[in-house]
């Protein structure tokens, strides 16, 4: 059979990627897989369309992030009155000298003015709320998903890229999650190489997708079959910068390993505008104002508990929220008790101006 070089290339990508997908399967089957997943021997009966569907659909699917917080009187509404997104995808609030603030409502005159923008970012805390934690530790295991695309190619002979991560946790020898300190992920230490993300015209989507898996579906007995630490995040996939067309392929594979999720965080990309420029053209179109700074992100069912007044008392302290003048030494029994039924992420963003070639 001949494979065509845009074939190939995916296939390269996907395999490097995910070492233990040769290791679990064999180099035939794998290499069969990435081309076709219909080909993956061994798949589970019974994995959900709603899964396959999210991810195979992942790369071409957008969602407008929410500008206001929903009310717990109307959660089924959003601002303007419409169907409210599925409660686990992501409010983000910006947390910066004035302290949170949705960041939604960051204004241009807060955002590098014009031009390409790099980005750098990693996971710098994870709190999950009392339901979570007892998802988590009924599972046993987590893993972490992280994704960044373009929007514009950085020349017009390039095809569009992507960065994506993903991380694994499993628990402690006791079965529970392991102490908040070890519940960060930065793509620095790992070889996902997320630090050097540069977005042609200051704009691109981003998505972070937290969720428990099944112990009986593939993606987990690959894992367990690669990784051998526990209690802290592990990076166990690594596509730093391909194409969208090659990470595209590799979601339908994504899809076909994974059965029923119980998702923490479930988001599809979120437009991200990184200048005033890229902000202000985007016209009717929402998206995300991307600044220097930290983001919190909390999935929509618990955002509601965050209003002003609350946040109005608290701070972020490497990474966690807890009232203001906490005191360094008590900072993680702090955390573990403010806000203990919101689940939040912390994300820290770095952005920059980058000149790119002919440019």
């Amino acid at each position: 059979m001949t494979i065509a070089r845009r074939d190939l290339l995916k296939e390269m990508a996907a395999i490097s990627a995910l070492p233990g997908l040769t290791a679990f399967f064999g180099p035939a089957i794998a290499r069969a897989a990435i081309l076709d997943p219909s080909n993956l021997q061994g798949q589970p009966a019974g994995v959900d369309q709603e899964t396959h569907d999210f991810w195979a659909n992942f790369v071409s699917s957008t969602t407008q992030p929410l500008g206001r917080i929903p009310s717990a009187a109307h959660a089924g509404l959003n601002e303007r009155g419409e169907k409210q997104p599925p409660d686990r995808e992501a409010f983000f609030f910006h947390y910066g000298g004035q302290g949170f603030q949705a960041a939604m409502d960051i204004v241009p005159s807060q955002l590098l003015a014009e031009g390409d923008i790099g980005v750098r970012y990693n996971v710098a805390a994870f709190k999950p709320a009392a339901e979570d934690r007892a998802t988590f530790e009924r599972l046993q295991n987590a893993q972490l998903r992280l994704d960044i695309m373009q929007n514009q190619p950085i020349l017009s002979i390039l095809e569009i890229m992507a960065w994506t991560a993903v991380a694994t946790l499993n628990p402690s020898k006791s079965n529970k999650l392991p102490p908040l300190q070890n519940l960060s992920f930065n793509p620095e230490t790992s070889t996902t190489k997320m630090q050097n993300i540069v977005l042609p015209g200051g704009e691109g989507r981003w998505a972070m997708n937290l969720y428990a898996q099944r112990k009986e579906s593939l993606f987990y007995q690959i894992v367990q079959n690669v990784v051998k630490d526990f209690g802290k995040f592990v990076p166990v996939l690594s596509l730093p910068g391909i194409t969208a067309v090659a990470l595209d392929s590799f979601n339908h594979l994504y899809a076909a390993l994974h059965n029923r999720p119980e998702y923490l965080f479930r988001m599809n990309p979120v437009p991200v505008f990184a200048t005033a420029s890229a902000l202000t053209s985007s016209g009717a179109s929402r998206g995300l104002p991307l600044r220097t700074g930290s983001y919190v992100l909390v999935p929509v069912a618990h955002a509601s508990q965050l209003t002003s007044e609350v946040l109005r008392g608290l701070e972020l302290k490497q990474g966690f929220i807890v009232p203001k003048g906490t005191p360094a030494t008590r900072l993680y029994e702090t955390a573990e008790a403010t806000l203990p039924n919101v689940t939040y992420a912390t994300v820290d963003i770095g952005v920059r101006p980058v000149q790119l070639p002919g440019k």
